[in-house]
């Protein structure tokens, strides 16, 4: 009867708290959800900000799409699938024949379908209707706060990366979401992910569809009519879309409309708004010629939001604008040749200094050779600074990085031991160094971890161990034989011993901290990403430096003893591990394993050997330790590689050294922009002229060359 009684209180018990645990899971996702519309707020701001979408929006006009990109209306008008948002009406019919940009969310929270695609051309404004429409949604969310559980938080990610026919794109999703926010990452970050999308907390913007693969554009479409449970939005160059839809059918239940641009007298009003009062004579001049002839070259350049934004920010006096007024005039002049020379126009106008500025760090030459370079190099439209290595072979940095780490080692171990030992050291570790780290640097995070609890996790553990091993294996070897050659096979065995279970704690240490550094949040900034990569690399080469000064001097301080020891303490405390293998808790299993495993280890090395140079071996040890671990560290790092990139770079195109002040100073002057950590051309458009000419200008080069030694081999 008492097992009885037990038992039922038990299940009184679990059932309760199964329900409490339900009650509080609503609770508990809106918060998140909450906090995730905090962070892309954020986030989301601060590129309004930059490219001036706070006061003053170009009023792009949009329509129904001429061309098949969609199913008819009627289909997503009569869709069931999602209510009308709160505080918006269900939509009709008649609005969705024309509006301006600043429409869309209440067609977005409005459409019984949830899917809507949203086409135009090259600088139609597809980026900046994007922003605009996760602005107003989340001012809506804020405004009815009360019924916040019923409105999804918006993101947008680019869709370019996506591969549908290997991954659903739920789970592309939550990948995106954990890489992007730091809310989401560590273990539970997928699912705490996929909950929101599964509760329709979420509405996702996916833009840049048409940077997917053309063989796998249809299958996107088709996947996403079968897979998007949310509300979707498409963000999508017509050309692309028309042509994914009519090989394997549009994106069922969605209402497509088209970007059309700006019309003339828009156009003259939105750059009107922000001169002098009364206007400038050109200014006057070129409003004049907008509205006069509408179907001109001016007029239809200028009817491309794009372009309207560049002549709005590029031309600051009167002077300028004269020029482009002149340059417009010439006979035969076409759209197309003015947008091109408003593009060429950007990076003069941002490397042009005008009176009160500061003097510039760069001259205008220098600035445009690096900014073609960049655009060159750039394979799509992020710039990650960590990704710079991949433009230049990783040869030389390996061997100067495996050159420099020998002889640091070389040196702290001639002073403490000796020429011979020094020489020993020095060309194992070099080779050692070079081969584990040359050519792979670990994946050392670009922002710090949040917690330590994301730091240390079981998980986080398991992965890291092939990194241990390989960092116990490569340096036990080297020092081992290192001291066998300049000492004794005996001592060789020791030191090799002892500096491979140090390498092993300081390659499990730095392992964790790259696995929970990988997962952090891509939110920061470069800058701070930068720094706090470079700190990580510190922190775990000092660690690192710590654990391997020890060891010296144990190993030298103890000899043979400590050998013994070790082998004892490794065996105590795989036993104790095993003994309380059925712990739950694993902390504490661990612990005690290794409280018990040193214990013994220690007792049994100072019985079974002498001290003679116990305090020479660990101040020397400690001092070399710590200049090799905070070495070690650094050269492991993300930063290190990017620098040596640099230094490449600076050698073979003539780029600053310093690349990231010159990106820093580049987003001042508006010319590239922030998205997280990475770095981005304001205008995708300008990025591809800029590669263009670097290409041209290439080509040219190679041909004058190839021509040179033509007339050399003939003479």
């Amino acid at each position: 009867m008492d097992a009885l009684a037990v038992l039922a209180v038990g299940m009184c018990v679990r059932v309760w708290r199964n329900g409490r645990s339900s009650a509080e899971q609503p609770q508990r996702l809106g918060q998140l959800a909450d906090d995730l519309a905090a962070a892309v707020e954020e986030q989301w701001q601060r590129v309004a900000i930059h490219d001036g979408l706070l006061t003053d929006a170009i009023p792009v006009q949009w329509g129904k799409a001429a061309q098949g990109i969609a199913g008819p209306p009627s289909a997503a008008l009569r869709s069931k699938r999602f209510a009308p948002l709160p505080g918006l009406q269900a939509v009709t019919a008649s609005d969705l024949e024309s509006g301006l940009v600043t429409d869309f969310y209440a067609v977005y929270g409005g459409l019984g379908s949830g899917r809507l695609v949203i086409a135009g051309d090259r600088g139609s404004g597809k980026s900046t209707a994007a922003v605009l429409l996760i602005r107003a949604a989340l001012r809506h969310r804020r405004e009815h706060s009360d019924a916040a559980d019923r409105i999804p938080v918006p993101v947008l990610f680019s869709v370019a990366s996506w591969n549908p026919d290997t991954q659903r794109i739920q789970d592309w999703i939550a990948g995106q979401l954990r890489q992007t926010y730091p809310l989401l990452t560590g273990r539970s970050g997928a699912r705490k992910a996929v909950r929101l999308l599964d509760a329709g907390r979420l509405a996702v913007i996916l833009d840049d569809f048409d940077g997917i693969p053309d063989d796998l554009r249809p299958l996107a479409l088709r996947a996403l009519s079968q897979q998007a449970e949310f509300r979707v939005v498409v963000l999508t160059r017509t050309d692309k879309m028309v042509e994914a839809a009519g090989l394997d059918g549009p994106l069922a239940g969605a209402v497509a409309v088209e970007l059309q641009g700006v019309v003339p007298l828009s156009a003259a009003e939105y750059l009107l708004n922000a001169q002098l009062d009364p206007t400038p004579v050109h200014w006057s001049d070129l409003a004049e010629r907008l509205l006069s002839a509408q179907g001109g070259p001016i007029a239809q350049a200028l009817s491309n939001p794009l372009n309207l934004g560049l002549i709005r920010d590029t031309y600051r006096n009167e002077e300028a604008i004269g020029e482009f007024l002149d340059y417009c005039e010439a006979p035969g002049r076409r759209s197309e040749q003015i947008s091109e020379y408003l593009l060429d126009q950007v990076v003069p106008s941002a490397y042009r200094r005008h009176p009160g500025d500061p003097p510039l760090r760069y001259r205008q030459e220098t600035a445009e050779h690096v900014l073609c370079c960049l655009a060159f190099h750039m394979n799509q439209d992020e710039l990650a600074w960590w990704s710079v290595r991949d433009w230049v072979p990783a040869a030389p940095r390996g061997i100067a990085t495996g050159l420099a780490f020998g002889v640091a080692a070389g040196i702290a171990a001639g002073l403490a031991g000796g020429i011979a030992l020094g020489v020993s050291l020095g060309l194992t570790a070099m080779f050692t160094f070079g081969l584990l780290f040359g050519f792979s640097p670990l994946p050392v995070s670009t922002a710090a971890p949040r917690t330590l609890r994301h730091v240390i996790s079981r998980s986080s553990m398991i992965r890291a161990l092939p990194t241990a091993l390989a960092c116990g294996a490569c340096l036990g070897l080297a020092v081992g034989v290192a001291v066998a050659l300049s000492a004794r096979p005996a001592a060789g065995l020791t030191a090799g011993l002892t500096f491979g279970f140090a390498g092993a704690l300081a390659g499990e240490g730095y392992g964790v901290l790259s696995r929970a550094g990988v997962e952090m949040a891509r939110s920061l900034t470069p800058t701070k990403s930068w720094r706090s990569n470079r700190w990580i690399g510190l922190a775990v080469g000092l660690m690192g430096g710590v654990a391997g000064g020890l060891a010296f001097g144990i190993a030298f301080g103890l000899a043979g003893g400590f050998a013994t020891g070790l082998v004892s303490g490794l065996g105590a405390a795989l036993a104790v591990e095993r003994t309380l293998s059925h712990t739950k808790h694993w902390p504490t299993r661990y612990l005690a394993a290794v409280v018990t495993g040193a214990g013994v280890g220690l007792a049994v090395g100072l019985t079974t050997g002498a001290p003679p140079g116990l305090s020479f071996g660990l101040v020397a040890g400690l001092c070399g330790g710590l200049l090799l671990g905070l070495l070690a560290g650094l050269m492991t790092t993300r930063t290190w590689w990017a620098t040596l990139a640099f230094g490449q770079l600076a050698l073979a195109e003539h780029i600053p050294l310093r690349l990231t002040r010159f990106l820093e100073d580049a987003c001042d002057r508006k010319v590239l922009r922030t998205v997280g950590p990475e770095y981005q051309f304001r205008h995708a458009r300008l990025r591809e002229r800029l590669a263009e000419r670097e290409r041209t200008a290439r080509r040219a080069e190679a041909l004058r060359c190839e021509g040179e030694m033509r007339g050399q081999t003939v003479a």
